[in-house]
């Protein structure tokens, strides 16, 4: 039987240090004033990430047979979406000045200017 492909797919989008330093610097600010080391947090997540991130390249390469198990496209393709999400995620959490509301109306924004020019685009070929 197959596995369940989130479950398969999670140690390629699931940044695990990450979370885990993200973890310890919250657990830690409880007793000690964490906040002067804030610049440090976002260098170690940014350096486990990059780990996360060369890690899960060089994994892919490898013939994983959790990729191939649910069709190596389709894999591709959520590992794609999942960290662009959870990269999302966190960039909106670390800024002072983009909030989900911000980010959600300028995504749409830019959705909307990305389809009106492929319907542009498909339209110039049909008149030729």
């Amino acid at each position: 039987s197959k596995a369940n492909f989130w479950i398969a797919l999670a140690p390629y989008f699931f940044p695990l240090y990450s979370i885990l330093a993200i973890a310890i610097y919250g657990a830690l600010n409880v007793f000690v004033n964490m906040q002067p080391y804030g610049q440090l947090l976002y260098a170690v997540v940014g350096a486990t990430w990059a780990f996360h991130f060369t890690f899960t390249c060089w994994m892919i390469l490898k013939n994983q047979t959790d990729l191939s198990d649910q069709g190596t496209f389709f894999s591709l393709v959520v590992i794609y979406l999942m960290n662009l999400l959870l990269l999302s995620v966190m960039l909106i959490l670390a800024s002072p000045h983009i909030t989900f509301a911000s980010f959600s109306a300028d995504l749409l924004t830019n959705l909307g200017n990305f389809t009106q020019w492929i319907s542009e685009l498909m339209h110039s070929f049909t008149q030729r």
